[in-house]
């Protein structure tokens, strides 16, 4: 799987999606963290593998509509350059779906887009 580069309307979708699930898994650490920004500190210097995993639960646990899914899913393709969108997204396994968008959140939160801390931006 390729992650394509994050441009346009669409790519601003797919953050926004991202950010969604970021809420998700921010809204276990609230008590700990006390307010999202802080929360979003911590989240951005996790190890690559545990921003892995709390996504992928983020995928599972965060309540999305197909439109969503696939902002995320369509910024990934097959070995073959096809993206992921819905018509080949028809038959693949629940598994596959939430592995393709877990990776594509992980490549935005390696973008580091969020903009009130010091990172930079898409």
């Amino acid at each position: 799987m390729k992650i394509k580069e994050f441009k346009g309307f669409r790519a601003l979708n797919a953050v926004n999606i991202y950010t969604k699930l970021v809420w998700g898994i921010g809204l276990t650490y609230f008590n700990r963290e006390k307010t999202f920004e802080n929360f979003i500190k911590k989240f951005e210097e996790f190890e690559i593998e545990k921003k892995r995993v709390l996504l992928t639960w983020a995928c599972l646990a965060v309540e999305l509509d197909d439109d969503e899914k696939e902002a995320l899913t369509r910024f990934a393709t097959d070995d073959e350059g096809i993206a992921y969108e819905k018509p080949a997204l028809i038959h693949m396994k629940v598994s596959e779906i939430i592995k393709i968008m877990a990776e594509v959140a992980l490549q935005i939160s390696e973008t580091k887009v969020f903009f009130y801390t010091n990172a930079t931006t898409i």
